[in-house]
Protein backbone atom coordinates (compact mmCIF):
# COMPACT_ATOMS: atom_id res chain seq x y z
CA UNK A 1 0.00 0.00 0.00
CA UNK A 2 1.53 2.96 -0.88
CA UNK A 3 1.79 6.06 1.69
CA UNK A 4 -1.40 8.23 1.89
CA UNK A 5 -1.39 12.00 1.27
CA UNK A 6 -1.88 12.36 4.88
CA UNK A 7 1.86 10.65 5.29
CA UNK A 8 4.22 13.24 6.11
CA UNK A 9 7.49 13.07 4.09
CA UNK A 10 9.60 12.66 7.52
CA UNK A 11 7.54 9.53 7.63
CA UNK A 12 8.16 8.54 4.32
CA UNK A 13 11.42 8.57 5.01
CA UNK A 14 11.34 6.20 7.99
CA UNK A 15 9.36 3.45 6.15
CA UNK A 16 11.77 3.67 3.45
CA UNK A 17 14.87 3.26 5.70
CA UNK A 18 12.89 0.84 7.84
CA UNK A 19 11.51 -0.94 4.83
CA UNK A 20 8.06 -0.20 6.30
CA UNK A 21 4.36 0.01 4.91
CA UNK A 22 3.09 1.71 7.41
CA UNK A 23 5.34 4.12 10.09
CA UNK A 24 2.41 5.31 11.93
CA UNK A 25 1.06 2.17 13.06
CA UNK A 26 5.01 1.26 14.00
CA UNK A 27 5.22 4.40 15.98
CA UNK A 28 1.65 4.43 17.27
CA UNK A 29 2.38 0.70 19.07
CA UNK A 30 5.50 1.97 20.23
CA UNK A 31 3.87 5.01 21.86
CA UNK A 32 1.68 2.90 23.57
CA UNK A 33 3.68 0.78 25.41
CA UNK A 34 7.10 3.18 26.09
CA UNK A 35 6.00 6.51 25.93
CA UNK A 36 7.19 8.76 29.26
CA UNK A 37 6.14 12.41 29.64
CA UNK A 38 8.90 14.42 30.91
CA UNK A 39 7.26 17.04 33.00
CA UNK A 40 8.07 20.12 31.76
CA UNK A 41 7.60 23.86 33.34
CA UNK A 42 5.88 25.18 29.68
CA UNK A 43 2.04 24.87 28.68
CA UNK A 44 1.71 23.03 25.10
CA UNK A 45 5.16 21.48 25.22
CA UNK A 46 4.94 17.32 25.21
CA UNK A 47 8.29 15.90 25.34
CA UNK A 48 7.82 12.41 24.48
CA UNK A 49 10.67 9.70 25.38
CA UNK A 50 9.98 6.90 23.00
CA UNK A 51 13.18 4.57 24.17
CA UNK A 52 15.82 4.26 26.31
CA UNK A 53 17.99 1.91 24.47
CA UNK A 54 20.31 -0.15 26.91
CA UNK A 55 23.99 2.16 26.27
CA UNK A 56 27.43 0.74 27.50
CA UNK A 57 30.32 2.87 26.68
CA UNK A 58 33.57 1.61 26.09
CA UNK A 59 36.60 3.78 26.48
CA UNK A 60 35.18 6.45 23.95
CA UNK A 61 33.14 5.11 22.37
CA UNK A 62 29.04 4.68 22.82
CA UNK A 63 27.26 1.50 21.88
CA UNK A 64 23.59 0.63 22.03
CA UNK A 65 22.72 -3.57 22.81
CA UNK A 66 20.98 -4.83 19.57
CA UNK A 67 21.45 -8.20 17.36
CA UNK A 68 20.75 -8.92 13.89
CA UNK A 69 18.91 -11.94 12.62
CA UNK A 70 18.60 -12.82 16.01
CA UNK A 71 22.98 -12.28 16.45
CA UNK A 72 23.44 -10.02 19.23
CA UNK A 73 25.67 -7.24 17.94
CA UNK A 74 26.56 -3.57 19.52
CA UNK A 75 25.43 -0.63 17.67
CA UNK A 76 27.92 2.70 17.70
CA UNK A 77 26.29 5.40 17.91
CA UNK A 78 27.55 7.87 15.15
CA UNK A 79 26.50 10.66 14.78
CA UNK A 80 29.10 11.95 12.64
CA UNK A 81 27.96 9.01 10.10
CA UNK A 82 25.36 10.33 7.71
CA UNK A 83 23.69 6.46 7.08
CA UNK A 84 24.05 3.21 9.20
CA UNK A 85 26.48 0.57 8.29
CA UNK A 86 27.74 -2.83 8.49
CA UNK A 87 31.62 -3.95 7.91
CA UNK A 88 31.95 -5.86 5.37
CA UNK A 89 33.75 -8.29 7.20
CA UNK A 90 31.66 -8.62 9.76
CA UNK A 91 28.21 -9.13 7.42
CA UNK A 92 30.17 -12.21 5.60
CA UNK A 93 30.46 -13.76 9.55
CA UNK A 94 26.86 -12.72 10.47
CA UNK A 95 26.18 -15.14 7.18
CA UNK A 96 24.44 -12.05 5.54
CA UNK A 97 24.67 -11.67 1.37
CA UNK A 98 26.70 -8.46 0.38
CA UNK A 99 25.65 -6.82 -3.55
CA UNK A 100 27.89 -4.35 -4.89
CA UNK A 101 25.83 -0.54 -5.87
CA UNK A 102 27.69 2.29 -8.00
CA UNK A 103 27.48 4.47 -5.30
CA UNK A 104 30.53 5.76 -3.83
CA UNK A 105 31.55 7.56 -0.62
CA UNK A 106 34.14 10.07 0.44
CA UNK A 107 35.82 10.11 4.19
CA UNK A 108 37.42 12.92 5.59
CA UNK A 109 41.30 11.36 5.09
CA UNK A 110 40.78 10.74 1.85
CA UNK A 111 39.12 7.23 1.36
CA UNK A 112 37.04 6.88 -1.30
CA UNK A 113 35.03 3.75 -0.80
CA UNK A 114 32.46 1.59 -2.59
CA UNK A 115 29.15 1.19 -1.14
CA UNK A 116 27.31 -1.90 -0.88
CA UNK A 117 24.38 -3.40 0.69
CA UNK A 118 22.98 -6.20 2.71
CA UNK A 119 19.54 -7.37 3.12
CA UNK A 120 18.64 -8.20 6.75
CA UNK A 121 15.54 -10.34 7.67
CA UNK A 122 15.00 -8.88 11.37
CA UNK A 123 17.11 -6.02 12.99
CA UNK A 124 16.24 -5.06 16.33
CA UNK A 125 17.75 -2.13 19.24
CA UNK A 126 16.35 -2.17 22.76
CA UNK A 127 12.75 -2.90 22.41
CA UNK A 128 12.15 -2.10 18.70
CA UNK A 129 12.51 -4.76 15.70
CA UNK A 130 12.32 -4.66 12.25
CA UNK A 131 11.81 -7.16 9.32
CA UNK A 132 13.32 -6.72 5.66
CA UNK A 133 15.58 -4.11 5.85
CA UNK A 134 18.43 -2.92 4.15
CA UNK A 135 21.70 -1.81 5.35
CA UNK A 136 24.95 -0.18 3.60
CA UNK A 137 27.62 -2.48 3.62
CA UNK A 138 31.49 -0.18 3.79
CA UNK A 139 34.78 0.08 5.53
CA UNK A 140 37.43 -1.49 6.89
CA UNK A 141 38.75 -3.91 10.03
CA UNK A 142 36.73 -6.42 11.81
CA UNK A 143 35.31 -3.86 14.55
CA UNK A 144 34.31 -0.54 15.78
CA UNK A 145 36.60 -0.76 18.99
CA UNK A 146 34.95 -4.08 20.81
CA UNK A 147 34.35 -7.40 18.63
CA UNK A 148 30.74 -7.18 18.95
CA UNK A 149 30.29 -3.97 17.73
CA UNK A 150 29.91 -4.80 14.05
CA UNK A 151 27.49 -2.00 12.76
CA UNK A 152 27.20 1.84 12.86
CA UNK A 153 23.81 4.02 14.18
CA UNK A 154 24.41 6.74 12.27
CA UNK A 155 22.19 10.13 11.12
CA UNK A 156 19.56 8.39 8.96
CA UNK A 157 17.99 7.16 11.70
CA UNK A 158 19.01 9.67 14.46
CA UNK A 159 18.05 12.85 12.88
CA UNK A 160 14.51 11.66 12.65
CA UNK A 161 14.42 11.80 16.64
CA UNK A 162 15.87 14.19 19.53
CA UNK A 163 18.59 12.59 21.46
CA UNK A 164 19.64 12.65 24.68
CA UNK A 165 23.81 11.52 25.58
CA UNK A 166 24.53 11.46 29.58
CA UNK A 167 27.45 9.35 29.89
CA UNK A 168 27.95 10.16 33.23
CA UNK A 169 24.56 9.01 34.34
CA UNK A 170 24.61 5.96 31.67
CA UNK A 171 21.91 6.83 29.52
CA UNK A 172 20.95 7.23 26.12
CA UNK A 173 17.40 8.45 25.56
CA UNK A 174 15.38 9.13 22.33
CA UNK A 175 12.42 11.91 21.97
CA UNK A 176 9.45 12.95 19.60
CA UNK A 177 8.65 16.10 21.00
CA UNK A 178 5.02 17.47 20.07
CA UNK A 179 4.81 21.39 20.16
CA UNK A 180 7.79 21.81 21.92
CA UNK A 181 9.25 24.79 18.74
CA UNK A 182 10.09 27.36 21.20
CA UNK A 183 10.47 26.09 24.48
CA UNK A 184 13.42 25.61 25.83
CA UNK A 185 14.52 21.32 26.03
CA UNK A 186 17.02 21.24 28.88
CA UNK A 187 14.87 19.89 31.30
CA UNK A 188 17.50 19.13 33.41
CA UNK A 189 18.88 22.31 33.99
CA UNK A 190 18.18 25.67 34.56
CA UNK A 191 21.35 27.24 33.41
CA UNK A 192 22.38 25.63 30.14
CA UNK A 193 24.26 25.99 27.12
CA UNK A 194 22.86 25.87 23.18
CA UNK A 195 24.04 26.20 19.72
CA UNK A 196 22.20 26.29 16.74
CA UNK A 197 22.46 23.54 14.00
CA UNK A 198 24.15 25.35 10.80
CA UNK A 199 23.23 24.66 7.37
CA UNK A 200 26.02 24.93 4.58
CA UNK A 201 26.38 24.45 1.07
CA UNK A 202 26.15 20.66 1.15
CA UNK A 203 23.35 20.50 3.19
CA UNK A 204 24.07 17.41 4.72
CA UNK A 205 22.42 15.85 7.79
CA UNK A 206 25.88 16.27 9.99
CA UNK A 207 25.30 17.82 12.96
CA UNK A 208 27.22 21.55 12.64
CA UNK A 209 27.47 24.10 15.35
CA UNK A 210 29.46 27.55 15.14
CA UNK A 211 32.06 27.24 17.46
CA UNK A 212 35.90 29.24 18.41
CA UNK A 213 39.43 28.28 18.56
CA UNK A 214 41.31 31.14 20.06
CA UNK A 215 39.94 33.52 18.37
CA UNK A 216 39.24 31.81 15.17
CA UNK A 217 35.94 31.52 14.26
CA UNK A 218 35.59 27.34 13.12
CA UNK A 219 32.31 25.15 12.33
CA UNK A 220 32.56 22.26 14.41
CA UNK A 221 30.77 18.85 13.82
CA UNK A 222 29.28 16.99 16.88
CA UNK A 223 30.68 13.24 16.24
CA UNK A 224 29.89 10.76 18.56
CA UNK A 225 31.90 8.23 16.40
CA UNK A 226 35.18 10.12 16.99
CA UNK A 227 37.29 9.31 20.04
CA UNK A 228 38.60 12.86 20.29
CA UNK A 229 38.01 15.98 19.48
CA UNK A 230 40.44 17.62 16.53
CA UNK A 231 40.67 20.58 13.91
CA UNK A 232 42.08 20.94 10.73
CA UNK A 233 45.33 22.28 9.72
CA UNK A 234 43.65 25.06 8.18
CA UNK A 235 41.40 25.62 11.15
CA UNK A 236 44.52 25.30 13.76
CA UNK A 237 46.46 27.77 11.51
CA UNK A 238 43.80 30.15 11.96
CA UNK A 239 44.15 29.95 15.26
CA UNK A 240 47.42 30.38 15.55
CA UNK A 241 49.06 27.04 15.73
CA UNK A 242 51.22 24.92 13.28
CA UNK A 243 52.64 21.98 12.85
CA UNK A 244 56.24 23.60 13.84
CA UNK A 245 54.48 26.20 16.87
CA UNK A 246 56.54 25.82 20.35
CA UNK A 247 55.11 22.89 22.48
CA UNK A 248 53.12 21.32 19.42
CA UNK A 249 54.12 17.37 19.23
CA UNK A 250 53.38 14.74 16.49
CA UNK A 251 50.50 12.44 17.49
CA UNK A 252 50.89 9.87 14.62
CA UNK A 253 48.59 9.23 11.79
CA UNK A 254 45.00 8.91 12.16
CA UNK A 255 42.24 7.43 10.14
CA UNK A 256 38.29 7.37 9.79
CA UNK A 257 36.13 4.40 8.54
CA UNK A 258 38.06 3.89 5.14
CA UNK A 259 41.16 2.99 6.51
CA UNK A 260 43.31 5.66 4.93
CA UNK A 261 45.86 7.35 7.41
CA UNK A 262 47.04 11.19 7.46
CA UNK A 263 49.48 13.01 10.20
CA UNK A 264 48.65 14.98 12.82
CA UNK A 265 49.30 16.70 15.60
CA UNK A 266 48.59 17.50 19.33
CA UNK A 267 48.79 21.13 20.29
CA UNK A 268 47.79 23.92 23.49
CA UNK A 269 44.90 26.18 22.41
CA UNK A 270 44.13 29.32 24.45
CA UNK A 271 41.20 28.58 24.50
CA UNK A 272 38.02 27.04 22.72
CA UNK A 273 34.69 28.46 23.37
CA UNK A 274 31.18 27.15 22.60
CA UNK A 275 28.00 29.11 22.87
CA UNK A 276 29.12 30.56 27.07
CA UNK A 277 31.33 27.47 27.87
CA UNK A 278 35.05 28.56 27.50
CA UNK A 279 37.65 25.96 28.32
CA UNK A 280 40.86 27.00 28.58
CA UNK A 281 43.33 25.96 27.86
CA UNK A 282 42.44 22.98 24.85
CA UNK A 283 44.66 20.23 24.02
CA UNK A 284 43.46 19.22 21.07
CA UNK A 285 44.59 17.05 17.96
CA UNK A 286 44.69 19.15 14.10
CA UNK A 287 45.58 16.89 11.15
CA UNK A 288 45.25 17.15 7.54
CA UNK A 289 41.54 16.68 6.35
CA UNK A 290 41.19 15.59 2.65
CA UNK A 291 40.56 17.91 -0.38
CA UNK A 292 38.09 16.92 -2.86
CA UNK A 293 38.86 16.85 -6.50
CA UNK A 294 38.12 20.26 -8.23
CA UNK A 295 34.20 20.22 -9.42
CA UNK A 296 33.57 21.06 -12.95
CA UNK A 297 34.57 25.30 -13.80
CA UNK A 298 36.61 25.67 -11.04
CA UNK A 299 40.37 25.52 -10.61
CA UNK A 300 39.97 25.05 -6.88
CA UNK A 301 39.83 21.44 -4.75
CA UNK A 302 37.40 21.76 -1.95
CA UNK A 303 37.37 20.61 1.62
CA UNK A 304 36.19 16.73 1.56
CA UNK A 305 33.98 17.67 4.57
CA UNK A 306 31.85 20.38 5.40
CA UNK A 307 32.96 20.77 8.95
CA UNK A 308 36.93 22.42 10.38
CA UNK A 309 36.49 20.61 13.50
CA UNK A 310 35.27 17.49 14.67
CA UNK A 311 33.43 17.39 18.51
CA UNK A 312 34.57 13.86 19.33
CA UNK A 313 33.49 11.13 22.53
CA UNK A 314 35.56 13.39 25.04
CA UNK A 315 33.83 16.46 24.79
CA UNK A 316 30.21 14.37 25.07
CA UNK A 317 31.40 11.98 27.78
CA UNK A 318 31.83 15.38 29.99
CA UNK A 319 29.31 16.68 29.17
CA UNK A 320 24.96 16.08 29.36
CA UNK A 321 23.64 16.64 25.42
CA UNK A 322 20.42 16.60 23.90
CA UNK A 323 20.52 16.71 20.02
CA UNK A 324 17.66 18.70 19.23
CA UNK A 325 16.84 17.74 15.47
CA UNK A 326 12.99 19.17 16.12
CA UNK A 327 14.49 22.58 16.63
CA UNK A 328 17.98 22.14 15.24
CA UNK A 329 20.19 23.01 18.43
CA UNK A 330 22.41 21.52 20.65
CA UNK A 331 21.84 21.93 24.24
CA UNK A 332 24.46 20.82 26.91
CA UNK A 333 25.81 21.45 30.41
CA UNK A 334 29.41 20.53 31.88
CA UNK A 335 29.14 17.22 33.92
CA UNK A 336 32.64 17.25 35.32
CA UNK A 337 36.33 15.71 33.94
CA UNK A 338 38.62 16.32 30.91
CA UNK A 339 36.72 17.98 28.13
CA UNK A 340 39.05 17.18 25.88
CA UNK A 341 41.90 14.18 25.81
CA UNK A 342 40.22 12.37 28.21
CA UNK A 343 39.67 8.79 27.87
CA UNK A 344 36.84 6.39 30.13
CA UNK A 345 37.39 2.62 31.07
CA UNK A 346 37.57 -0.22 28.85
CA UNK A 347 35.70 -2.84 29.25
CA UNK A 348 36.15 -6.55 29.50
CA UNK A 349 35.15 -8.38 26.33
Amino acid sequence: MPPSDATTAREIKLMRFFGLKSVRGWIFLFLIITTIQVEAAFAGCEFLKVGSPKMLVDGNRIYLLGAINDQDVLFMVDTGALYSLLLPESANELGLKVISTAGHLYGATGSDMQLAKTSIDKLSLGAWSWNNIQLLVLGKGKDFGHKKAVALLGQDFLRHFDVEIDIQAGVINIFMPKGCEDDSLAYWAKNYNVADMLITERDSDHILINAKANDANVIAMLDSGSPVSSLTIEAAHRAGLDPDSPGVIAAGAVSGIGGVQTESWLGKFGSFTLDQETIKPAKLIFYRQAMAAAEVGSRFEKSAMDSEMILGADFIRSHHILISNSQRKVYFTYSGGAPFQSFGPRLAE
